[in-house]
């Protein structure tokens, strides 16, 4: 699956607003490898809670996946929450002077297809425009991060991830010149 955003971004950005405190995360549970309570499986997404401040027994953040013992009516569950299943975080403390950056991430192609239509006009995109916005993971985990903090700097704001206008602006001004 194609994403805006490499695994290892999410991984920074989810880090950061967990810094904040209390971090709302909205997963595509049809993603392979998402590992919920069975109840939850068929739903079009799922939003769950992570904050440190949960001192869960089992919260572990990789460069593949998140992994949290959470409570779900009172039953706790071990989920497995790959990174390509992940398409919003947002930090419930807005505070800014608690880490720089955007307090949220938003990453559409990862967005079930079903809510995809109605992100894509409430920001002005076109089906056709999405596409052109992933990335290719052909690479090695290691190849690929470290091109890619070399080669987009410019369009990174100060938590490590690439600002979403600032990448449109740069794939449009790119196509506009061809």
């Amino acid at each position: 699956m194609s994403a805006i955003y490499s695994p290892l971004e999410k991984r920074r950005k989810l880090e950061n607003l967990l810094d904040r405190g209390l971090t709302g995360i909205s997963v595509n549970p049809l993603v392979e490898g998402v590992d919920l309570p069975e109840y939850l499986s068929k739903e079009t997404k799922v939003d769950l809670n992570l904050s440190y401040a949960f001192k869960l027994p089992v919260f572990h953040i990789t460069n593949q996946e998140v992994r949290a013992t959470l409570s779900f009516n009172g039953v706790e569950h071990l989920c497995i929450i790959p990174w390509e299943s992940i398409f919003y975080m947002e930090a419930y403390n807005k505070d800014e002077s608690l880490g720089k950056g955007s307090s949220y991430l938003l990453d559409l192609l990862c967005m079930p297809k079903e809510l995809q239509a109605e992100a894509l006009v409430s920001l002005g995109l076109e089906e056709s425009e999405l596409e052109d916005l992933a990335w290719d993971f052909e690479f090695s985990d290691e190849e690929f991060f470290g091109d890619l903090l070399d080669e987009e700097e410019d369009s990174r704001n100060d938590d490590g991830c690439i600002d979403f206008s600032a990448f449109l602006a740069k794939k449009k001004a790119e196509e506009e010149s061809k």
